[in-house]
C-alpha cells in the first residue's frame, strides 16, 4: 500500500534477500508512474511499515524472516516455498493479505499523533 492517509494498493514482487531500501527504491519507481507528486522524493524520504512496525532501511526481508519479526498480531511475514509443479516462484508470500505500507516520512511526522501512525513502533 502507498499510504497517504488512505491506502492505495499496489503489488510488487521482491526477493527475500532485498533490503528494505532496495524494496523502497523499486516501489518508488512504480509509485512515480501513478503519483506525480512523489517525483521529487528520494528513498530516504520513504518509510516501510509492516503491521504496526516501522522497518529500518538496512534490514533485509530474509533477516526479518530469520529473526521471526513479529507485530502485535503475529509474524510480519509468512514465506512459503511452493512445489515446482505448481509453477510458482519459490519464496512467495503465502497469501495476499500481508500488505505493508509505504509512506512519506513527512506524512508520518505530521500525523504521528493520530491513528494509525500513533500505533507504529520502530523495530
Amino acid at each position: 500500500n502507498y499510504w497517504d492517509g488512505s491506502g492505495h494498493r499496489h503489488r510488487v514482487l521482491i526477493k527475500k534477500g532485498y533490503t528494505i531500501e532496495q524494496f523502497l527504491n523499486y516501489a518508488l519507481e512504480e509509485l512515480i508512474k501513478v503519483y506525480p507528486d512523489v517525483r521529487s522524493v528520494s528513498v530516504d524520504m520513504l518509510m516501510f511499515v509492516k503491521a504496526d512496525l516501522i522497518v529500518p532501511h538496512h534490514l533485509t526481508f530474509y533477516q526479518l524472516e530469520q529473526m521471526k519479526a513479529r507485530g502485535e498480531k503475529g509474524p510480519l511475514f509468512n514465506f512459503v516455498h511452493h512445489k515446482e509443479e505448481e509453477n510458482k516462484p519459490p519464496g512467495l508470500l503465502k497469501d495476499d493479505l500481508q500488505y505493508g505500507k509505504v509512506t512519506l516520512r513527512s506524512w508520518y511526522d505530521r500525523n504521528k499523533h493520530m491513528f494509525p501512525a500513533n500505533q507504529w513502533k520502530i523495530i
